[in-house]
């Protein structure tokens, strides 16, 4: 937790003494204070990409959030998630993973995640094309029957829905 601990016999020469006890404490109160700023600035990213998100705006504008954000893949793939789930802002989702599909164009989970999204907010034939390019992308980068599977029922998903 960052605080100092000095053994009872530590008197007012501990500095001199144990120098090492020192030392410690103060690297565990700047390893405190960084991780608070850290936390700090990827809170404002995350806000003023949510900002941006919200204002809408070109491909191009979104790709340029992104990129400001800081946030890689994952995290930018977690957050639209949330937008979809917990948040209930469709749009928002839809626009973060879109984005996040086109900086990440080579990754099958991505173009998954977007299709997911697509097929979540009523656009079955748009989910089915990135299903299927997810599936392309994981077969030509060898990815494991698990992960094509999981691919394959959501485009069966898709499927279903359009049959309807």
């Amino acid at each position: 937790n960052g605080s100092p601990i000095f053994p009872p016999e530590s008197g007012h020469n501990t500095h001199q003494e144990q120098p090492q006890l020192v030392v410690s404490a103060v690297e565990g109160v700047i390893a405190a204070a960084e991780g608070a700023r850290i936390k700090r600035v990827r809170e404002q990213a995350h806000a003023e990409l949510l900002r941006r998100l919200e204002q809408g705006g070109s491909d191009v504008e979104m790709a340029q959030a992104l990129e400001a954000s800081g946030f890689g893949e994952a995290e930018l793939n977690r957050l639209g998630y949330e937008l979809l789930g917990a948040r209930k802002q469709p749009v928002l989702a839809e626009r973060l993973m879109k984005a996040n599909a086109g900086k990440y164009s080579l990754s099958d989970n991505m173009q998954d995640s977007y299709g997911e999204v697509l097929l979540a907010t009523g656009k079955a034939l748009e989910a089915k094309l990135q299903f299927m390019k997810a599936i392309t992308l994981a077969q030509a980068q060898g990815k494991g029957d698990k992960v094509l599977a999981g691919y394959r029922a959501n485009l069966a998903k898709a499927e279903g829905a359009l049959a309807r």
